[in-house]
């Protein structure tokens, strides 16, 4: 009877998967991977295993039996259900090493290949065609936008287009963790905006006029902070390069006048969705320029770190300015 139930619980052993080097993207802190594995049916789920490619470990950081060993100090990913995952929480400039393996009733498959990445130095985007506005001309690889007086361009409808008066456009990747920094050419630009927004934002709005965007609004000589289409007035500046930074796990949004290397205004907030880089022309006349994959200057970031970085604001509370708080509605 023993004999008879060890031979009925046997299964079929599932081969290992093959990661698509080719369909793998990497950003300054995350890597998405693809793979294709023959016996699919075989699989409940996958495991993805990484970590830096620096670390010392008895080989790749597995036992005999294909698991993590005691002393590994590899990082898991389970229950995936697809042929696909994004690792998120990494840090930029820097080489890891990942595989993955397939999970089934009769154990763990053997690790697939292993590929080594490192991450950029800073955030990479473009400005989404799809999401500029008619009367916006994009050049320079999408990172430099100007106003089409004449608007006879052939432009195709599209649904995530911004529409009516809001001549923006939405940055080309989403950002759910980690920190990031990009600067935004604003010499040439009298009336603009610059900041963040969720994807799912109104596109009849401006950008900082729905509960779902934040911005920094300059305008002439007048600056402000703008989110929920409410205005918080900032000291005095006319940046010629702004620089945005943003913390997305702590719900810190900076703005900063990078020539000066002053801070002009910080939003706290607690972002529920994805966030992407947002910017609106406001002058007919005028153009801007954006710059990405930076790394984050922390030279120029101790006082909004010594202001902010240990402090979480009480609901219903934005910082701005040095160590001052103003109360004013913020997204929940």
């Amino acid at each position: 009877r023993r004999r008879f139930l060890l031979t009925s619980c046997q299964y079929d052993v599932a081969s290992a998967p093959v990661i698509l080097a080719n369909y793998c993207k990497v950003s300054n802190v995350s890597f998405t991977m693809h793979w294709l594995n023959k016996d699919r049916d075989l699989i409940d789920s996958y495991q993805v295993l990484y970590c830096e490619a620096s670390v010392e470990d008895d080989g790749y950081g597995t036992t005999a039996g294909g698991m993590p060993s005691a002393q590994s100090q590899w990082k898991t990913d389970d229950g995936i259900t697809e042929d696909h995952h994004t690792v998120y929480g990494l840090q930029p400039s820097t080489e890891y090493t990942l595989f993955v393996r397939g999970i089934s009733q009769a154990g763990c498959t053997e690790r697939s290949q292993l590929i080594t990445v490192k991450t950029h130095k800073g955030l990479r985007f473009q400005l989404d065609p799809d999401s500029a506005h008619r009367l916006l001309l994009l050049s320079n690889g999408n990172m430099s936008i100007r106003c089409d007086v004449n608007g006879r361009r052939p432009i195709k409808n599209h649904k995530d287009r911004f529409t009516g008066l809001s001549t923006a456009a939405l940055g080309n990747v989403s950002i759910r963790c980690g920190q990031h920094y990009w600067e935004v050419d604003v010499k040439d630009c009298a009336s603009y905006r610059v900041g963040v927004a969720y994807f799912d934002m109104p596109r009849a709005k401006l950008i900082g006029g729905s509960d779902g965007s934040w911005c920094f609004h300059r305008s002439g000589c007048i600056s402000s902070a703008v989110t929920g289409d409410v205005k918080h007035n900032v000291p005095q500046c006319s940046p010629n390069i702004l620089g945005v930074y943003l913390d997305y796990d702590k719900g810190m949004l900076s703005f900063l006048d990078v020539e000066r290397e002053e801070h002009i205004y910080t939003f706290h907030t607690k972002f529920v969705q994805p966030v992407y880089p947002a910017v609106a022309l406001l002058s007919l006349d005028g153009s801007m320029s954006l710059h990405s994959d930076k790394e984050v200057p922390k030279q120029i970031f101790p006082q909004i770190q010594a202001d902010y970085g240990g402090f979480t604001p009480p609901a219903g509370l934005v910082a701005y300015g040095p160590s001052a708080y103003a109360l004013v509605p913020v997204q929940k």
